[in-house]
């Protein structure tokens, strides 16, 4: 089960990587949402791997709960970097359409 896990999850984060880097210079802002929750869904796949394979292999409980630790606190910052870039993104954007009014 954790095999067919990590293949499902490595070919998420394939996808997920190939599609910001491909999709980087259009501005429409439903593709930036698609991609966001695509990067979003990629690293929390990680991170239940992550977790799955610790439990599964892992016998150090210190180790287990330091790396779970460090690894959801990066997610949720490069989450929350996402967000935030998004939301300015879009207030940029809606202010430029306003003034053009």
């Amino acid at each position: 089960m954790i095999y067919a896990m990590a293949a499902y999850t490595f070919s998420k984060v394939g996808v997920a990587v190939r599609n910001l880097a491909r999709h980087r210079a259009l501005r429409d802002p439903v593709l930036a949402a698609s991609r966001a929750i695509s990067f979003a869904s990629a690293l929390i796949s990680m991170l239940s791997l992550e977790i799955a394979m610790l439990l599964q292999f892992g016998t150090d409980e210190g180790f287990f709960r330091t790396m779970t630790v460090s690894t959801g606190t990066g997610v949720c910052v490069i989450l929350s970097a996402t967000a935030l870039y998004m939301i300015l993104t879009a207030q940029r954007a809606l202010h430029t359409q306003d003034s053009l009014k």
